[in-house]
């Protein structure tokens, strides 16, 4: 979604808390906030001074027992059409030998074996976040050659299109997120995709499926991931593979006994910047 010209945003700081930052995002993403940037010590995010509410910020805080100070500063934004401030600052993202991930505005470049168009619409999974990469990276190693692919939390859509162009045959694409699944249609649009079915909703939307997946990607929350993985299990193929990122390093030990609990056996693991990735075999 672009952001209107000439709205009064405002710029929120919140102390970054490197285990709990992905449910704070998640809880601002609820409020309304357009972007929201992890910096160091700090998260920072952009909203419309319409919708910011203060009282609201504060009852999402407190729902996750955060401790007091979180909140930091609030100020009001120069007025501009962030949007275009966002899309003129988008770099191009390579990741391995082979992948390109670049702006429609950005010019191909032949030298790469695949280029990725994400329109940038300040929505997660554009690949500069870490467990983008982490993901994206763990596909390029795999033999995607007629698999059917499950990707919940899709985001802008990018894993899905990576299957997709990497020769899956059926990819369904899920995000609780309206805006994430809107971005999804339209990059999936700019990259001529056909056999990728996107669909709003949570796991509870698998219910209405009546077909296994060779393989499930799951970029989201840790604590989202340990109530959904059992869901997952039940369209995942026997020797599928099961993807989960969105937790930090510190995470990985107590993801991995999760998983062996379940009857997965682990056979890869990244790690970028305190960020991990895990692959398992539904053996």
């Amino acid at each position: 979604m672009s952001v209107p010209l000439k709205t009064e945003y405002l710029e929120v700081w919140l102390r970054s808390i490197p285990a709990q930052n992905d449910l704070i995002i998640a809880g601002m993403d609820q409020l309304g906030f357009d972007s929201i940037w992890e910096n160091g010590d700090r998260l920072i995010g952009y909203i419309p001074s319409k919708t910011y509410s203060k009282e609201r910020l504060i009852e999402v805080l407190n729902s996750y027992n955060l401790g007091k100070n979180i909140l930091l500063k609030v100020a009001p934004m120069e007025q501009k059409n962030w949007n275009d401030v966002w899309e003129s600052e988008f770099s191009d993202i390579v990741i391995g030998d082979s992948l390109r991930i670049r702006a429609p505005f950005h010019e191909p470049d032949e030298a790469f074996k695949m280029e990725v168009i994400i329109s940038p619409k300040m929505a997660f999974g554009t690949g500069h976040h870490q467990t983008t990469f982490l993901c994206a990276n763990e596909l390029l190693g795999l033999e995607l050659e007629g698999k059917s692919v499950l990707d919940m939390g899709c985001g802008t859509g990018i894993l899905s299109i990576i299957c997709e162009k990497m020769g899956s045959r059926r990819v369904l694409a899920i995000d609780n997120d309206e805006k994430a699944v809107a971005n999804s249609k339209e990059n999936a649009e700019l990259n001529q995709c056909s056999k990728i079915e996107i669909k709003f909703g949570d796991s509870g939307a698998l219910i209405a499926e009546n077909q296994s997946f060779d393989i499930v990607i799951a970029n989201i929350t840790k604590n989202q991931l340990l109530e959904d993985i059992p869901v997952y299990l039940n369209y995942l193929r026997h020797s599928g593979l099961l993807i989960v990122s969105g937790f930090l390093k510190e995470d990985v030990n107590s993801m991995v006994g999760f998983c062996r609990n379940l009857g997965l056996t682990p056979v890869n693991q990244g790690l970028r910047n305190n960020w991990a990735c895990l692959s398992f075999k539904n053996l």
